[in-house]
C-alpha cells in the first residue's frame, strides 16, 4: 500500500512509518515521484553516500536533505560540489572554509563563493575562479580584490554587468 501511495504522491512518504522511511524501494518510488520526498527518508538513507549519489543522483535537489554528518564528509562534499557548486550553501561551516571543497564549487558555479568563509572569498585562486565561471560572483568579494584589476577584467569577460560590482 505504502508503495504504491509514495508512486503516485511522493511527499506521501512524510507520513509512513520508520520502517517504510528506510525501505531503499519505497524511499525511491517517492524520490522518482518527487525529488523533494528525499527530505522525509529515514536518517540511514539520507546518510547513505552511494544510495544519494548512485540511486537518487539529482545532487541538486537532495544534499540539503542529506544527514548532517554526510554534509561533513569532505569525499562527499567534493563529489556533490562538482554537479552542484550551490550546495556549498548546505556544507558544514568546516568545509565552507576548506579551499579545496570551495574551488570545487566555485568551479561549477561562481555564485558559490557566497556561501564559503569570508576568508576565502577573499582568496585571489577562489575568486579569480569564481568570476570566470559568473563575472556576478564580483558581488561576494571580500577586501581589496574586488577591485583588483584582473579579477574586474576577468569578470566583465563573462558578465560584462559585473563592473557594477567593482569599487573605483
Amino acid at each position: 500500500v505504502v508503495l504504491e501511495a509514495v508512486k503516485n504522491q511522493g511527499k506521501a512518504l512524510q507520513y509512513a512509518s520508520a520502517r517504510m522511511r528506510s525501505q531503499r524501494d519505497v524511499v525511491l518510488a517517492a524520490v522518482r515521484s518527487d525529488v523533494l520526498a528525499f527530505q522525509y527518508a529515514g536518517d540511514d538513507l539520507r546518510g547513505d553516500k552511494e544510495f544519494l549519489f548512485n540511486d537518487v543522483k539529482d545532487i541538486m535537489m537532495t544534499f540539503k536533505f542529506a544527514t548532517e554528518e554526510l554534509r561533513a564528509d569532505k569525499d562527499t562534499v567534493l563529489t556533490a560540489m562538482r554537479d552542484y557548486g550551490k550546495g556549498l550553501l548546505w556544507a558544514s561551516q568546516e568545509l565552507r572554509a576548506d579551499k579545496e571543497v570551495v574551488q570545487a564549487a566555485v568551479q561549477d558555479s561562481g555564485h558559490a563563493i557566497a556561501y564559503a568563509c569570508e576568508k576565502l572569498q577573499g582568496d585571489s585562486d577562489i575568486v579569480l575562479a569564481a568570476v570566470k565561471k559568473d563575472g556576478r560572483a564580483l558581488r561576494y568579494v571580500k577586501g581589496e580584490l574586488v577591485s583588483d584589476k584582473t579579477i574586474v577584467l576577468e569578470a566583465m569577460k563573462s558578465t560584462p554587468s559585473a563592473l557594477q560590482f567593482a569599487c573605483a
